[in-house]
């Protein structure tokens, strides 16, 4: 995996280099959803980006990588001072022109960015996020072990044959979108017990791992599990697409040791396997209370 997003991350800075920045921008955009904490991917990716807010993004995620990159705190800074400086040029008139022309463009890019977001909830991720799971394209088995879509396949192998159980409240939930496995859909942290209790435990989800912290308890009763899902059917997907912080819900399915890529000559692309977690292909989910 490092040799390969290293290699990309090459290519991508070349094609830059060479005046190519589409082809930058795509190899870019791949680097980072295989490893979203590259800083060196990020700064390319400010050089690509096609709107100021998207540099301002990029840089800001430099520096949750590396705070003590001075060079992209300079840049960010410019570019913060850039958009608070007002437009109306002191002692003369108002060109309304153009401030319909410097503003109208990014607030309708916002509402446009506002209205793809609420319309498909959680199931975009990142900030260049991937579209919803199109299961009207998606060929599952009986078995549901395995999913096809257009030239690609995914083989699952699951750890027990019986069901498990997931209830409790929700302290997390996100979009799981991985180009090479785009059947896991959403990230779901399910709690119970003082786990649930945010007065008594903090709990934090990155990069598909969780952590917790407690001031008061060295192990706090109850349960947590960062659940990544792949949903059974359409239904399900539905249903977890609807699930919010707080609520309370009960997620029923199998576990699931590993998926594996191929295409469709049957050729090995790579495989998935969570560390730590609960990969599980959901088979039902229960609003409690509703």
């Amino acid at each position: 995996m490092v040799e390969s997003v290293h290699g990309a991350l090459a290519e991508a800075i070349a094609a830059i280099r060479a005046g190519d920045k589409e082809t930058g921008r795509e190899l870019i955009l791949d680097v980072l959803e295989d490893d979203p904490r590259n800083e060196t991917a990020w700064t390319w990716a400010c050089d690509v980006a096609e709107t100021t807010e998207e540099r301002i993004h990029c840089l800001r995620q430099v520096l949750s990588i590396n705070p003590s990159n001075e060079a992209a705190r300079r840049y960010l800074a410019r570019l913060d001072r850039d958009l608070a400086e007002p437009i109306e040029p002191e002692g003369r008139e108002v060109n309304w022109l153009l401030l319909l022309v410097q503003w109208g463009f990014p607030i309708l890019l916002v509402l446009v960015v506002a209205a793809t977001l609420v319309y498909y909830r959680r199931d975009i991720l990142g900030f260049f996020g991937l579209a919803p799971l199109d299961f009207g394209s998606l060929t599952i088995s009986e078995s549901h072990d395995h999913f096809a879509i257009d030239d690609l396949s995914w083989r699952i192998t699951f750890e027990k044959r019986r069901p498990s159980e997931f209830s409790g409240v929700v302290r997390h939930v996100s979009g799981m979108r991985l180009r090479q496995i785009p059947i896991l859909t959403h990230d779901i942290l399910v709690t119970s017990g003082e786990y649930a209790d945010p007065d008594v435990v903090t709990t934090s989800v990155s990069n598909h791992r969780f952590t917790w912290r407690s001031s008061s308890t060295a192990e706090p009763r109850g349960a947590i599990n960062l659940l990544h899902t792949v949903p059974a059917n359409e239904e399900v997907y539905g249903r977890l697409r609807g699930i919010q912080s707080w609520d309370e819900v009960v997620i029923t399915g199998r576990e699931i040791l590993r998926i594996d890529a191929l295409d469709t000559d049957g050729r090995y692309l790579g495989n998935w396997q969570d560390a730590g977690c609960n990969a599980l292909l959901v088979q039902s989910v229960t609003m409690v209370g509703e």
